[in-house]
Parts: C-alpha cells; sequence; structure tokens
C-alpha cells in the first residue's frame, strides 16, 4: 500500500492508486503490517495509506498507523503530490486534500 502512494505516477494517478489500496484491504488488512511498512518509507505516504482506508474502506484500528507516520511539527504533506498546493487540511492525517478522490470500487 505504502509503495503505491509513493509513487503516484507510476500508480496511474491519485484515484487508481486509491482503488488499489481499497481493494489490497479488502484482501488481507494488518494494522500491524501497516506501522511496521510504514518505516521504510516518506511518513507521507503512510499518510496517503491512512486517509485512504479511513475514508474508503472504512478499516478500524488505524491509530497505531496514524501515530507513527503523523508529526504536527511539520507542514501537511500534500495528498496528491502530482496536484495543486492549496486545499483544506486534514489535520487527523495531516495532509493538504488537494483534489477529490474517486476511487473505482
Amino acid at each position: 500500500m505504502h509503495d503505491v502512494v509513493s509513487n503516484v505516477y507510476a500508480a496511474a494517478g491519485m484515484d487508481n492508486a486509491a482503488t488499489v489500496i481499497i481493494e489490497l484491504a479488502e484482501d488481507d488488512f494488518d494494522s500491524a503490517a501497516l506501522v511496521e511498512a510504514a518505516r521504510m518509507f516518506p511518513a507521507a505516504a503512510g499518510r496517503r495509506v491512512g486517509w485512504i482506508l479511513e475514508k474508503f474502506a472504512e478499516c478500524d484500528d488505524l491509530e497505531p498507523l496514524r501515530a507513527a507516520v503523523v508529526d504536527r511539527v511539520s507542514s501537511p504533506w500534500l495528498l496528491d503530490p502530482l496536484g495543486p498546493t492549496t486545499g483544506a487540511t486534514d489535520r487527523r492525517w495531516w495532509l493538504r486534500i488537494n483534489r477529490q478522490v474517486d476511487p473505482d470500487v
């Protein structure tokens, strides 16, 4: 999941990345594994994964991931790194919601 949102361009865009993450969560969701994997990726990837899972996949037990990737000392990261730099801030995941995400689910 982290790999998919680390390179949104290679994932064919944010909508497709969200679709892939949602489908992966349906197959096998393990919050402990997500936290462990977050250590190998930039915090922005973990924030994006958490936001997508919370918003679209209704996954429980995301608090350990959020605690591992959210550092409110830094500026919010962009939800879509290829999108504009403006948008509302999701304070829970500390992301700038700079585009609407429309997964194909």
